[in-house]
């Protein structure tokens, strides 16, 4: 694993022992940030399912202002942590061990703060872009969105980087609040971006929180 481009280009990243995490290949991280282009710039990032934070650390490697590294895996936390430190991340680098729905509910109440309490109303619009990557047999999919939108966390036009498993026979997806813009497939991968759409968005807001 290695920083594709930007200000970490080229520098190696730890990456786990086994089949247990599965990061995100070289090609398929390319290829995702070849499509968002300049969205990543100056963006609030959300890395959900971090893993060893590949997706992440490209994103301020190019140019992200924050990136909220989020997965539930002692193990990976502590690769994502050594391989912050080893590329001199600073503050703009924010760890949650926590399952995906607590590290949700986290950045859109504190905007990644330490401490939750449910009574505190979400802020609304706190992220530009997320990537969802969860292990592909749990899915989790439309969990996530529905967090997502009912939480009105994502900034109008906000982005989704969504990977699955490739299947040619699968339907597309469809999320209340969210439009599909690409879907690319790469071997056994497929890469789905969706945008928050702002009409959604509003609609979403009225419903109140979780």
């Amino acid at each position: 694993m290695r920083v594709i481009a930007g200000i970490y280009r080229g520098r190696r990243l730890l990456s786990p022992t086994g089949d247990r995490v599965r990061p995100t290949s070289d090609k398929v991280k390319e290829a995702i940030f070849n499509m968002l282009g300049a969205s990543v710039v100056d963006a609030s990032v959300v890395d959900l399912f971090a893993g060893t934070g590949g997706l992440g650390i490209e994103a301020l490697s190019e140019g992200a202002n924050v990136c909220w590294f989020c997965d539930n895996s002692g193990e990976s936390v502590a690769l994502l942590r050594r391989n912050l430190s080893l590329l001199g991340v600073g503050t703009e680098g924010r760890v949650i061990h926590a399952d995906f729905r607590r590290a949700l509910r986290e950045i859109a109440t504190r905007a990644g703060g330490t401490e939750v309490k449910s009574s505190v109303a979400p802020l609304p619009g706190v992220v530009d872009l997320i990537f969802v990557d969860p292990p592909y047999e749990r899915g989790y999919y439309d969990e996530v969105m529905q967090i997502l939108a009912t939480y009105d966390m994502m900034s109008p036009g906000g982005l989704v980087v969504m990977e699955r498993a490739a299947d040619p026979r699968a339907e597309e997806r469809v999320f209340p609040g969210f439009r599909r813009l690409k879907s690319k497939r790469y071997g056994h991968t497929t890469v789905d971006i969706y945008e928050r759409t702002e009409d959604e968005r509003q609609k979403d807001a009225l419903r109140g929180y979780l």
